[in-house]
């Protein structure tokens, strides 16, 4: 894998890897209607936050991208558009897609092929049958934060509150939004806490 050319990428992949693997071990996996996905390691968090950051700040059509990435393979999601051939994660593809997925509810699906990392498509919108996400856990990767409980109207625009229904309702999935304000969420789901876990890293990556 390329090494990401974002320096702060790699502490900030760091803490959320920590964090996510204090969520998973809290899973009662017997409660699970589908296993959980394998976590991704600190190189693929760090290569898609490297990605997602340099893509931030390029423009397409006139305006900076807005994507939001998930980290799920191909047979994962139930609504799913898939493209013919994988792109290669990187900010050239997808600054070029941005136009085409910058809706709310539309999210760029991240799985590895072989050796690299390709984005395979994009999932869409939430189940007819799931709940929407009212309330989410949020903490901060620096010493002394304590998660705590916020209103989704809070969490910030219709992308973060579109990736924490993704996540609800894809409870094997990690998503990564990132815009050019330097805001980088990454959502995650508690089953210990039965709901959304986000993990907000905009100080670090600043």
């Amino acid at each position: 894998m390329t090494k990401p050319a974002y320096a702060i990428a790699r502490p900030a992949a760091r803490r959320i890897l920590e964090q996510l693997a204090t969520v998973r071990s809290g899973v009662d996996s017997s409660t699970l209607s589908e296993p959980l996905a394998p976590q991704p390691d600190v190189e693929t968090i760090e290569a898609m936050i490297d990605a997602a950051f340099w893509a931030s700040l390029r423009e397409e059509e006139g305006l900076p991208p807005k994507i939001s990435l998930a980290f799920l393979p191909p047979h994962g999601s139930q609504v799913r558009l898939t493209f013919e051939r994988s792109l290669r994660l990187a900010p050239e593809p997808l600054t070029r897609l941005a136009p085409a997925v910058e809706n709310p509810g539309i999210h760029l699906g991240v799985w590895r092929e072989g050796e690299e990392l390709r984005v395979w498509g994009a999932t869409i919108g939430r189940r007819h049958t799931s709940a929407p996400v009212e309330r989410v856990l949020l903490s901060e990767p620096v010493e002394g934060d304590v998660a705590r409980l916020l209103a989704i109207s809070e969490l910030g625009g219709t992308r973060h509150q579109s990736a924490a229904q993704f996540v609800h309702d894809q409870r094997d999935a990690v998503a990564l939004v990132a815009s050019k304000d330097g805001l980088f969420s990454l959502f995650s789901w508690s089953a210990e806490r039965e709901m959304v876990h986000v993990h907000r890293v905009e100080g670090l990556l600043l």
